[in-house]
């Protein structure tokens, strides 16, 4: 991860940055929205953290679907069902 503190990475909207941002450099193109829930749990779980309510559970997706429309200025949905994302060059 970036150089953010323990405590910044706790909040959901600065870590989907972070991941967003590894992503992106990394070169990605697309990325299933699943993968950021999982990522975001994934890093919560490895600091020992309690994973929020908002990302725990597979069939809730409309809470990181929220994070990612938060980020327009660098992914958009690939159709309607904002399943698949694109980061925008």
């Amino acid at each position: 991860m970036t150089n953010k503190t323990s405590e910044q990475l706790t909040s959901l909207e600065v870590l989907c940055e972070v991941i967003l941002s590894e992503w992106s450099a990394e070169g990605r193109e697309s990325f299933h929205i699943e993968a950021l829930r999982t990522e975001m749990k994934r890093h919560y779980a490895n600091k020992g953290l309690e994973v929020p309510t908002e990302i725990q559970h597979a069939n809730r997706l409309v809470p990181t679907r929220r994070l990612l429309e938060a980020r327009t200025d660098v992914v958009r949905p690939l159709g309607a069902a904002a399943i698949t994302w694109r980061f925008i060059r």
